[in-house]
């Protein structure tokens, strides 16, 4: 694909200079007209419809902005690129204010230069498919605006939005609304996708109509009026009775609060969100309006101390002493006044500390525990949700080592942890393990990675971690009930697995 630009400057060295310092074969730019004023820039641009100017503000007959406002006004909407020196940095603020990409501060930088043309490239190239994939170019536009929202980039003008979307903002209050599926664990968030969109645009033709890719989400804005909430339920009748719903579904649909200028929308749909994630303590209702919450998120009960209590007993595949923890966080949050912010991103956070701390792969976990958490209403079902995903890892995790441990040599490692506090020698354990000493030891070393000596004190020093944050015991006491009878050796043992001093521990994880 090919892109076109016309290069706007009164100073020819300028004009030379941009000519010589862009990659054009690269970006597959041809440079249509060069102009030394407003009035031939109007012209050229009018005449070549070029995707991209890059425009000088202060230049003879029209300035920059003339330039945007004159060609914008004619219906040609390319992407323009601002030049400007310091002292003109209120026009170029104007100009993006008009829509314009990005602007350029003289004297010109190459590697600046060429990410601006790869950024108006990109942009182009999106909007000519669009286009090229979709006769109604109004319907297009509202594509691009909406995937712009969700990815954080939408552009906005003086009182509205930017002129690529083709979209009238009026000077009136909005609501953003969002309608999702909530459904059983085993089945897509599906608001059978399409159909949807269809049905809101029959009930709402003047309202903006988007659904998102990642979750089959139905997205829509329009005016608010003194029937806000029958609209809500009108059409949360309508999606409830559409044909191919899938049995057990959910509904929701949850509003942001009014609005008026186009520059809240990212509000606005954050709102949305946070009023669909309020479903976990309004359990029963169907139409959820956002309102602040007060109150102690989950992610501040996460501190360094239970995070690494958690770690400890992922650790030692402890699948009790994980729910007793998650089960404690749960009976503090609760028992406080919970707040449904951030809980899913605290989830998450949980899930992909229990996948490093086991060493799996943490984006497959992340992925199942997102699936199932669109179907959890309330709070206990999300903590249900998390202990039962924490199992599951646990298990995962053991499943793997007895697949990649040989039978004695998994049993040995079990029985090691199970009686760590123990005289514990090569000559038992290899008795246990049915097998000569010498020919064990060489065993265990090559499946496991470290000897039997060495495991010993892995598994005792990760046991001494937990002792030294939950308890005031003293090192001497920690040596002892983990199967030190010498604390010197313990102290030089803990330091050689932890890497630092047990003292050092516990200034570290703020225990003193």
């Amino acid at each position: 694909m090919t892109y076109s630009c016309v290069i706007v400057d009164d100073e020819p060295r300028i004009c030379a200079l941009i000519r010589k310092l862009g990659n054009w074969e690269e970006h597959h730019i041809e440079i249509k007209a060069v102009c030394y004023d407003g009035q031939s820039a109007v012209e050229a641009i009018l005449k070549e419809k070029p995707d991209i100017v890059l425009t000088d503000m202060q230049i003879p007959v029209y300035t920059g902005t003339e330039i945007i406002e004159k060609v914008q006004a004619a219906g040609v909407y390319p992407h323009f690129v601002i030049i400007s020196g310091y002292a003109e940095f209120e026009y170029a603020q104007k100009a993006m204010q008009l829509g314009a990409v990005d602007y350029l501060v003289k004297p010109i930088n190459k590697e600046k230069l060429n990410a601006v043309l790869a950024k108006c490239v990109i942009r182009s190239g999106e909007e000519k498919a669009l286009d090229e994939e979709k006769e109604d170019l109004r319907e297009s536009r509202k594509d691009l605006f909406w995937r712009d929202l969700f990815k954080g980039e939408i552009a906005f003008a003086e009182g509205g939005l930017a002129p690529r979307y083709r979209i009238d903002w009026k000077d009136c209050d909005h609501v953003l609304w969002k309608a999702a599926a909530i459904i059983n664990e085993e089945q897509r968030n599906s608001l059978v996708r399409g159909k949807a969109a269809e049905l809101a645009a029959e009930l709402f033709p003047d309202a903006l109509i988007g659904q998102k890719e990642d979750d089959d989400s139905l997205w829509l804005i329009r005016e608010k009026d003194e029937q806000e909430q029958d609209a809500a339920r009108s059409l949360f009748a309508a999606l409830k009775n559409l044909p191919g719903q899938q049995e057990g579904t959910r509904l929701l649909i949850a509003r942001s609060r009014p609005f008026r200028e186009a520059a809240a929308l990212p509000g606005a749909l954050e709102e949305a969100e946070k009023a669909l994630a309020s479903r976990y303590g309004h359990a029963g209702e169907a139409i959820l309006s956002y309102q602040p919450e007060e109150g102690k998120p989950l992610g501040q009960y996460l501190d360094r101390s239970f995070l690494n209590a958690f770690r400890y007993e992922l650790s030692q595949l402890n699948e009790d002493g994980c729910e007793g923890l998650l089960q404690s966080l749960q009976q503090d949050f609760l028992g406080a006044a919970p707040v449904s912010e951030g809980l899913e991103e605290s989830g998450e956070r949980l899930i992909g500390l229990s996948a490093e701390a086991l060493a799996l792969p943490q984006e497959e976990r992340l992925q199942r525990y997102r699936q199932h958490s669109r179907s959890t209403m309330d709070y206990p079902a999300f903590f249900r949700l998390l202990q039962e995903e924490v199992k599951r890892q646990i298990k995962e995790k053991r499943d793997s080592d007895y697949r990649r441990l040989s039978e004695p040599v998994y049993r040995i490692r079990e029985y090691i942890q199970a009686h760590y506090q123990e005289e514990l020698s090569l000559s038992e354990l290899a008795e246990l393990a049915d097998l000569s000493p010498a020919y064990f030891s060489a065993v265990f070393k090559k499946e496991n990675g470290s000897g039997i000596a060495e495991y010993i004190n892995e598994v005792r020093c990760h046991e001494a971690q937990r002792l030294l944050l939950e308890s005031r015991l003293t090192t001497a006491a920690i040596a002892q009930e983990v199967g030190y009878n010498d604390e010197k050796y313990f102290l030089r043992q803990f330091k050689k697995t932890v890497g630092i001093t047990p003292s050092q521990y516990r200034k570290v994880n703020n225990y003193e």
